[in-house]
């Protein structure tokens, strides 16, 4: 009988002492738990704000593309006027150039009959004396 006694109280101090390691293991799950949940609150909310900034990051994009659209726009209607400018600037040239050679030679001929009268009025000149 004192065997079964010791034997008893042996087996009720084993379950006592794994009673006592069972608790404190179930405490640190029990911690774990509340460290994780705060955990996956952090994430949840870091997750919210990586959402927003991704939003925010679309539309400036966007925004820029559509601002880069406009300036293209604007600059290919730009090059359209310099190249329509350009063209009617070489027009010009052209017309001045033919229109200074032409004049070119009216000097001439002008000059020419300008000379030939005062050949004729040096020529009268000296005939009359």
């Amino acid at each position: 009988m004192i065997l079964i006694d010791v034997i008893l109280i042996l087996s009720v101090a084993a379950g006592l002492f794994y009673m006592y390691r069972l608790r404190r293991a179930i405490m640190v799950v029990h911690q774990s738990r509340a460290e994780l949940k705060q955990l996956m609150s952090q994430f949840a909310f870091d997750i919210d704000r990586a959402e927003k900034a991704l939003t925010q990051i679309k539309q400036i994009g966007k925004q820029q593309m559509e601002e880069l659209q406009q300036t293209s726009k604007k600059a290919l209607n730009l090059h359209d006027d310099l190249e329509f400018l350009m063209h009617r600037g070489e027009d010009i040239a052209d017309r001045l150039e033919v229109a200074s050679h032409h004049g070119n030679k009216k000097l001439q001929t002008n000059e020419q009959q300008k000379g030939t009268k005062k050949v004729k009025a040096i020529v009268n000149l000296e005939g009359l004396r």
